[in-house]
C-alpha cells in the first residue's frame, strides 16, 4: 500500500516535532507500506520504503499552501498513485481520487474562549486562523473520509460544530516518552515556578505578570517565575531563560511548579510532562487541561482571565499550604497511555481507510 503524507507546512515547533515523531514510527515499525512525504524543506531522510518530495515554493506562505490544497496539489498527488492520503496539516486536498485522512491539531477554529478580531493588529493573525483558515479546515473535515484529533474535547467540538457522523472522528491521545529518569525526589523549592511559553497572545503571559504584581503588592516575596520569553520591563520576579533544550525543560519541570495559563491548546504537552514527573501544576480551568490532568492529585485550576485566582494559588504554594503529594495509581501519566502506541493506531486507520467502501457522507 502506498501512503502519501502531506505536511508541507511543518518547519519548526510542535508541527515539526509531530512530523518527526510520526516519521520515526514509520521508519522503525512499519514494514508493510510504502510512504511518500510531501515536505516544505529537506527534513527527513529517505529509505527503501520512504520517499520525500520537497516543495519549498509551496511552503512560502499560507496562501500558497492553500492554493496547493485547493487547486494545484491534486496533479502531483495523483501522479504518486496513493492508496490513501494522510494530511498532518489540518486540511484536505481537493480533487484527489482516493481516500483521505486528516489529522486536525489546530484548536483555534473550535475553541470558544476567545473571538479574535481581524480589525485589531495584535489579533489579526489569530483571527485569520480562527475565521478564514478555520472555515477551510471545517470544510475539509466534511469532505475527508476520517478525522483524527488528539483529545476528546476536540472530537466533541468537531462533532458539535461541523456535524459529521461520530464514527468519522477519532481521538488518539499522543504518546509520552518514559520520563521516570527525570523525576526529582528531593524537596522542591516552593518559590520556583516555570512556564515554557511563546509570545502568542493566547499563551496568556500577561496573566502571570499581573499575578506577580499582585503578590508583590501583598508583600509576598521569595519566589521567581522562569519563562521562555522576555517579559516586559519592571517584572523583577520573572526570569527570562530563552529557548532551552527539552532536557532542560524537563529538569526545570521536575524541580518547580508549572504554571499553565494558556487559553487555547489542543493538548498541552507540558501538562502531561509535569504530570509524569509528579510536579505541582497550576493550570487554566479549561477543557484541554481538565482532560490531560483528569485524576491528577497535584493539579490546581484557576480562571485564566483572573490573575487574582492565580496569585492566590501561587501564594499557597510559596507558603507551603499546597504541597506535592505522592503519585499512585491514576495519578501517574503512564496510566493515560493507550495499550497500542498512538501512531500505530493512526497507521491502522490509514490502512482501514484505503479499503473500498460506500460513500456514507
Amino acid at each position: 500500500m502506498r501512503i502519501v503524507v502531506n505536511d508541507i507546512a511543518a518547519s519548526s515547533g510542535g508541527a515539526r516535532t509531530m512530523l518527526e515523531s510520526f516519521y520515526r514510527y514509520v521508519r522503525e515499525f512499519d514494514q508493510d507500506n510504502d510512504w511518500v512525504f510531501l515536505l516544505g524543506s529537506d527534513l527527513l531522510d529517505e529509505s527503501d520504503r520512504i520517499r520525500t518530495v520537497v516543495l519549498p515554493k509551496v511552503k512560502g506562505n499560507w496562501l500558497r499552501r492553500l492554493a496547493f490544497d485547493l487547486i494545484s496539489g491534486r496533479r502531483l498527488i495523483r501522479s504518486l498513485k496513493p492508496d490513501v492520503v494522510f494530511s498532518l496539516q489540518n486540511t484536505y486536498t481537493y480533487g484527489v481520487e482516493c481516500p483521505q485522512v486528516v489529522y486536525v491539531h489546530q484548536p483555534l477554529p473550535f475553541q470558544q474562549v476567545k473571538n479574535f478580531s481581524l480589525w485589531r493588529r495584535d489579533e489579526r493573525r489569530m483571527a485569520i486562523y480562527q475565521h478564514i483558515i478555520g472555515a477551510i479546515i471545517k470544510q475539509s473535515i466534511r469532505r475527508t473520509d476520517h478525522v483524527i484529533v488528539q483529545t476528546r474535547w476536540m472530537r466533541d467540538a468537531i462533532l458539535d460544530q461541523v456535524g459529521i457522523c461520530e464514527d468519522r472522528v477519532e481521538s488518539i491521545l499522543p504518546d509520552l516518552d518514559d520520563l521516570s529518569a527525570h523525576k526529582f525526589e528531593g524537596d522542591l523549592d516552593t518559590g520556583a515556578f516555570f512556564y515554557p511559553t511563546a509570545s502568542n497572545i493566547y499563551k496568556n503571559n500577561d496573566c502571570i505578570y499581573a499575578a506577580c504584581r499582585l503578590l508583590r503588592e501583598q508583600g509576598v516575596g521569595g519566589f521567581s517565575v522562569m519563562m521562555t520569553v522576555t517579559p516586559p520591563a519592571h517584572e523583577p520576579e520573572v526570569t527570562a531563560i530563552g529557548h532551552v533544550s527539552r532536557e532542560q525543560v524537563l529538569a526545570t519541570l521536575a524541580r518547580s511548579t508549572l504554571i499553565f495559563p494558556s487559553y487555547i491548546e489542543t493538548y498541552g504537552l507540558p501538562l502531561a510532562e509535569a504530570r509524569a514527573l509528579g510536579s505541582l501544576v497550576l493550570a487554566a480551568d479549561l477543557p484541554y487541561a481538565r482532560e490531560v490532568l483528569d485524576g491528577y492529585n497535584n493539579a490546581y485550576f484557576f480562571d485564566p482571565a483572573s490573575p487574582n485566582q492565580l496569585a492566590a494559588l501561587m501564594s499557597k504554594v510559596i507558603a507551603g499550604s499546597i504541597v506535592r503529594s505522592p503519585n499512585s495509581g491514576k495519578n501517574e501519566t503512564p496510566c493515560l497511555a493507550p495499550q497500542i502506541p498512538a501512531w500505530a493506531q493512526v497507521v491502522r486507520i490509514l490502512e482501514r481507510s484505503a479499503q473500498p467502501r460506500g460513500d456514507d457522507r
